[in-house]
């Protein structure tokens, strides 16, 4: 059992693939429900350099780092939506996956 409350919505696109002009394209939008902190804090992103991120969201599914997230629940493509700088997976004692800490 999660200790996560998520009680905040936020939306979610994952890439699925590149269009004809080399332009990525996007995923439906999903809902999710989620923790959204607006916080500043220093990490470090897939090629190892230290970057700045804006929010860190606590989920339930997991979330690959090319994708989009945005506060709210919305119904378009990404265009305003934060990048996923950084993804970790909280792993249970059990071995389960409880919930992913996300930075955008």
């Amino acid at each position: 059992m999660s200790i996560l409350r998520a009680n905040q919505t936020a939306t979610y696109w994952y890439p699925t693939g590149g269009g004809s002009w080399g332009e990525p394209t996007w995923s439906d939008p999903q809902i999710l429900s989620v923790r959204w902190q607006d916080k500043q804090q220093l990490i470090r992103d897939k090629e190892g350099r230290e970057v700045v991120s804006e929010a860190v969201v606590y989920t339930h599914i997991p979330i690959v780092q090319e994708g989009r997230l945005q506060k709210g629940a919305h119904t378009g493509t990404p265009d305003d939506a934060s990048e996923v700088k950084a993804v970790s997976e909280h792993v249970t004692i059990d071995g389960e996956s409880d919930h992913w800490k996300v930075y955008t």
